[in-house]
């Protein structure tokens, strides 16, 4: 079925949601699916599979899912964060956040640290375009979920103890002995409220 037939079936099913969004939702859709076009859906073919796959999605947007979680990802910026119902998602506030901070800090290598990172789309996106040491925690086993999204020049290291010691990214060459260098410190808007009572003494002991 053309991607332009099946459109028209798809918008009249969908509920719940402005006419004016239908198009945007469909195409991030296609997007998670990877089938890209140049606008046109009219040259593109669906299989079988896939518009089964988006009819499942598209019951589950009729029940108001927010779509991010249906597909497990939000784009944050330029990058697919994960993030599930243990996660908030990320708002353009906090990626206007973001952006204040890279341009502020361009040319410097400095130590971050995103207190209460949740989906971890701060210290993420701060650790692609910026140079210095990046620390992530969060008390919450549930809501922390640092993206394994492929970045160059990022390691992520002893995730299993992630709640407890946080989780240490690293980018640029910035050694930890030297003099002490400023830190920035960030509280994540993306984390998760109402961490047990049990991780709180964890994260305390």
């Amino acid at each position: 079925m053309l991607a332009s037939d099946y459109f028209i079936q798809f918008s009249k099913r969908l509920s719940g949601h402005p006419k004016e969004e239908h198009n945007a939702i469909f195409k991030e859709l296609l997007h998670f699916h990877k089938i890209h076009s140049n606008g046109y859906w009219s040259d593109i073919v669906l299989e079988d599979k896939v518009i089964l796959e988006i009819d499942k999605q598209l019951t589950l947007l009729n029940t108001q899912k927010p779509l991010q979680y249906i597909l497990g990802l939000a784009p944050f910026y330029n990058i697919d964060i994960k993030v599930n119902e243990h996660t908030l998602i990320p708002r353009p506030e906090t990626e206007g956040l973001v952006d204040w901070i890279i341009k502020d800090n361009q040319g410097s290598e400095k130590k971050y640290l995103d207190i209460g990172t949740g989906s971890g789309c701060i210290i993420i996106s701060l650790a692609k375009n910026l140079k210095g040491t990046f620390d992530a925690i969060d008390i919450s086993e549930k809501s922390i979920r640092i993206s394994e999204v492929s970045i160059p020049g990022v390691t992520i290291l002893d995730p299993a103890n992630a709640v407890v010691l946080g989780v240490k990214i690293s980018r640029g060459a910035v050694d930890e002995e030297e003099e002490e260098e400023e830190t920035e410190v960030t509280e994540g808007a993306e984390g998760a409220e109402g961490a047990s009572e049990e991780n709180k003494e964890k994260a305390e002991g």
